[in-house]
């Protein structure tokens, strides 16, 4: 499983890698996601992000892995 965080500090990537209990490929960004700033690596399988990005559509449809919960 290949999870995207978004909008995330360095201290919470930290946490994030030191308690994350599932195996999983975690994948860091500080900046966020939006139809305008998109990662380079699209195949995430889920993403988290806070609320300065919006997650439209537009920018959902680029990422052809996510998984529907």
């Amino acid at each position: 499983m290949k999870i995207g965080f978004f909008e995330v500090s360095l201290s919470e990537q930290t946490y994030l890698k030191n308690n994350f209990k599932k195996k999983a490929e975690l994948s860091f960004a500080e900046q966020k996601i939006d139809a305008e700033h998109l990662p380079q690596e699209l195949d995430f399988e889920i993403l988290s992000v806070f609320t300065g990005s919006p997650l439209t559509a537009e920018v959902l449809s680029k990422f052809s892995k996510l998984k529907d919960f």
